[in-house]
């Protein structure tokens, strides 16, 4: 087994009692391979970013949601950075809709079956997002009910950040990123701290 790290706890928890597939299966929901570079890639010196950075602290991210048992990731990884980026812009803090991706971002996305945070951004470039208490979570495929009236917030763009450590410090010294994460069984167990 490699190095997970010392601080890292697991325990059995509500995803103990099934196979590694089905968490995948029920839970991981990253779907697709494509990517797409609207902008720039920011670039930074890394000698010059600060020893610790905390985005929590600026006010900028909303306290953990849980998309329940619903292949969402990628509807929660995609909304979570667009919050955080409009509050840097605009000084205030929304809760965004995961569930109108969910619900109405299909030509290339899956709902609770998985999906790729560029097909989010790119129907969010068009669509924009609603507030969550406009559109709440169910966790679960619904029919589309985006309102254009109701929505809140729209990118302008996004860009892919190049898949490495550098990349991904890189890019979160301006605001919080949207990621996905190779979800192996460390995850399925984690209770508590840092997971290398």
């Amino acid at each position: 087994m490699r190095d997970a790290g010392e601080s890292l706890r697991l325990q059995i928890n509500e995803f103990a009692d099934i196979s590694f597939d089905e968490f995948i299966g029920k839970y991981g929901g990253l779907v697709g391979t494509g990517s797409r570079t609207k902008n720039p890639e920011l670039v930074l010196n890394v000698g010059d970013v600060p020893s610790t950075l905390d985005w929590r602290d600026k006010n900028v991210v909303n306290p953990v949601k849980n998309q329940g048992q619903c292949g969402s990731c990628w509807a929660f990884s995609t909304i979570g950075s667009l919050e955080s980026r409009w509050a840097l812009k605009s000084g205030t803090l929304l809760s965004l809709s995961e569930q109108e991706l969910v619900d109405c971002d299909r030509d290339q996305d899956q709902g609770c079956d998985g999906g790729l945070m560029d097909n989010a951004f790119t129907y969010l470039e068009t669509h924009g997002a609603e507030l969550e208490s406009d559109y709440a979570y169910t966790a679960q495929d619904g029919t589309c009910k985006f309102s254009e009236s109701l929505a809140k917030v729209s990118p302008k763009g996004f860009t892919d950040v190049d898949k490495s450590e550098t990349g991904l410090l890189n890019a979160v010294q301006s605001g919080p990123v949207s990621i996905a994460v190779d979800a192996n069984v460390f995850w399925q167990l984690y209770h508590g701290g840092v997971l290398k």
